[in-house]
């Protein structure tokens, strides 16, 4: 896991170091969807933008979610990390985007019944697709996505290069 993880960050670095546009950001959210609650800590994001209007790269974070069900719940933690490419409406000031994440999810899940019996906590590597929608203005970045439920991400998205 952790290889995995070194591996696509150096490979995003090695490969931005010859793009024109080279994109680092980090952020925080969370969200709730019916008996569901999550939190992300997208600790960190890199990225590519060989165009103004596209952008691939990497992302590397935590999350965290509990589901309450009819007698039962269930509380995961993960590590997140995996490839994701954004395609940026507007070029210029308040940039709308849609974007795709593709990743693994590494980590465990305890479920607990309603008389508080624990029923084990097993480890858990599950693949992740989590479509995007969002905005950059300036290094502000905020976006909604669908991942174990809908969350709202926000964060700060920098930009370094220029294109020729």
């Amino acid at each position: 896991m952790k290889k995995t993880a070194l591996i696509l960050l150096f490979s995003t670095v090695s490969i931005a170091s010859f793009s024109q546009v080279f994109r680092i950001g980090t952020g925080i959210g969370g969200g709730s969807l019916g008996k569901s609650v999550g939190l992300n800590l997208n600790l960190i994001e890199v990225g590519i933008a060989p165009r103004p209007a596209i952008e691939a790269g990497g992302y590397f974070g935590l999350t965290a979610n509990a589901r309450r069900k009819l007698v039962s719940g269930q509380a995961s933690a993960d590590l997140r990390y995996g490839l994701q490419g954004k395609y940026y409406f507007k070029e210029t000031g308040f940039k709308p985007y849609a974007a795709l994440q593709a990743g693994l999810l590494n980590g465990v899940v305890g479920t607990i019944d309603a008389l508080g019996n624990e029923n084990g906590v097993k480890e858990s590597t599950r693949f992740e697709v989590a479509p995007m929608v969002g905005f950059r203005a300036g290094p502000l970045n905020m976006n909604l996505t669908y991942q174990q439920g809908v969350k709202l991400n926000l964060g700060l998205l920098f930009g370094f290069g220029e294109y020729k």
